[in-house]
């Protein structure tokens, strides 16, 4: 997979992260920022290329700020657990 790719499929699953951590149905976030659920659905999935202002969008219906600054900080605490346990060697007994 080319890197750019890469970045925009982690965009899309950040956005749909987002819309789940601030507890929103597709339909609602759709009303907030004035598209239809079945857009907001293409960008989560990656059938619909992303734009800095639909990203500003979605982030102002998601609470802002400070909600994503949330959401960064907990996926940031998720991951250095997994990345912590999937490099922690077996014990052995002898």
């Amino acid at each position: 997979m080319k890197p750019r790719m890469q970045h925009q499929l982690r965009i899309h699953a950040l956005l749909k992260a987002l819309r789940v951590y601030a507890e929103l149905q597709q339909e609602e976030l759709g009303h907030r920022i004035v598209a239809d659920q079945s857009f907001v659905s293409r960008i989560e999935s990656g059938r619909t290329n992303v734009t800095m202002e639909v990203v500003h969008s979605w982030a102002q219906a998601c609470g802002g700020q400070r909600q994503i600054e949330t959401l960064i900080q907990q996926l940031q605490w998720l991951l250095s657990l997994v990345s912590v346990n999937a490099f922690r060697a077996p014990m052995r007994l002898a």
